[in-house]
């Protein structure tokens, strides 16, 4: 108990760590995939006939005593140890190979799911940058015939941002099972999803919301701490810095706990989509990747072929009930998603952070959550 616990602690501080820099918080990005892929197949399996018979654990040790390789199915950890892999006979430098193993596979992954994502959410993420310095640039050169600009284009990209976030989280989710940056492009399951699940996308889309108030209050906190405690304006750079780095270290426990919250909630609600899409023959293998194909045979699914009894004004009726339940759900996840997406220029404005304040949302692609002022840095590396 002592032993997991510590270790949960060191994971934790870890990862806090880890989140405190772009770079590094493409390593913490790849982890979080892993992570969230382990999930989903123990999700797939509790959701498979196998789960009736077996549990996970019993699952596991099957495939084990079968000479299966078990590495899919246990949890991934921080550090990975490639104990296939022989160090050159050097027992003493196996610490520093399992570091540099971990860290290139975890970058890998992180960074081609980061590119993927800015391949759909760069454009209306630009769009802001450009809409904020036109702003100001009219607001302070007077050129307020022009003032409809700036407001046209943010406006631009908040409904592309948003239209983007129906789709990003789901399909985030798949490449976890998959790692397959390719899955990006493959849009036919979640278009099908979005149709059939939208009451929990919607929860998905205010939990995000939700998460994003939260990140918004711990951003802007340090602006008003000096009018909150005076004492604070006495501080040097060194020590504002110091002040600086232990508060977003410290907000970064929380902030690193909700986004993987929402990773995993878009892993849940993906592979219940894939599970009920394919038992109802709703697709097919064509549709799937070959990880999805395979684990879907791994646990027994079979289609079920359903012929309903019911009679054609029913059908009807119920078809129409149906289509304006679900409408009305994805114009309030719409909504939803405009909010969310609305929340860059409010943090921006109370705590602006150059060109990554818009460029990087760290609940939807790099989960970076240190915002210290860089003014402050310079003024300690300079002196």
């Amino acid at each position: 108990m002592i032993k997991r616990t510590l270790s949960l602690i060191f994971l934790v501080l870890g990862a806090t760590f880890f989140s405190q820099d772009l770079l590094t918080g493409i390593i913490l990005l790849g982890w979080t995939y892993r992570w969230v892929g382990y999930l989903v197949k123990r999700r797939l399996f509790q959701l498979s006939p196998l789960a009736k018979t077996v549990t996970w654990d019993q699952f596991i040790i099957q495939e084990k005593n079968n000479q299966q390789d078990i590495g899919n199915y246990i949890y991934p950890k921080l550090w990975e140890n490639p104990s296939r892999i022989k160090y050159l006979n050097y027992p003493q430098l196996k610490w520093l190979h399992r570091i540099i193993y971990s860290i290139k596979l975890h970058f890998k992954i992180g960074f081609l799911g980061i590119l993927v994502t800015w391949n759909f959410t760069f454009l209306p993420c630009l769009l802001w940058v450009y809409a904020w310095y036109t702003g100001w640039h009219i607001s302070f050169n007077k050129m307020y015939e022009e003032s409809a600009t700036g407001g046209t284009i943010g406006f631009l990209g908040t409904v592309l941002f948003t239209i983007i976030m129906f789709y990003v989280p789901l399909a985030q989710a798949r490449y976890s099972l998959t790692k397959d940056w390719r899955i990006f492009f493959a849009f036919k399951l979640i278009k099908i999803g979005i149709y059939h699940r939208p009451l929990q996308l919607l929860v998905l889309a205010i939990s995000y919301l939700f998460s994003s108030f939260i990140l918004l209050t711990i951003k802007i906190i340090p602006v008003f701490l000096p009018v909150i405690n005076t004492n604070l304006e006495k501080l040097n750079s060194q020590q504002a810095l110091e002040l600086m780095n232990d508060y977003y270290f410290l907000t970064g426990i929380i902030c690193l706990g909700l986004f993987f919250v929402l990773k995993m909630m878009a892993g849940c609600i993906y592979s219940g989509m894939l599970v009920q899409t394919w038992q109802k023959n709703i697709i097919t293998e064509d549709d799937l990747h070959e990880e999805e194909i395979a684990y879907l045979q791994k646990f027994q699914f079979s289609p079920k072929l359903n012929h309903s009894q019911q009679k054609s004004i029913q059908k009807i009726i119920l078809s129409s009930l149906s289509i304006s339940y679900r409408s009305s759900l994805i114009i309030v996840t719409f909504l939803v998603w405009f909010i969310f997406s609305f929340l860059p220029f409010v943090s921006e404005f109370f705590h602006y952070y150059p060109q990554r304040g818009f460029l990087n949302q760290p609940l939807v692609q790099i989960p970076c959550f240190r915002y210290v002022p860089q003014s402050l840095e310079e003024k300690n590396n300079i002196a």
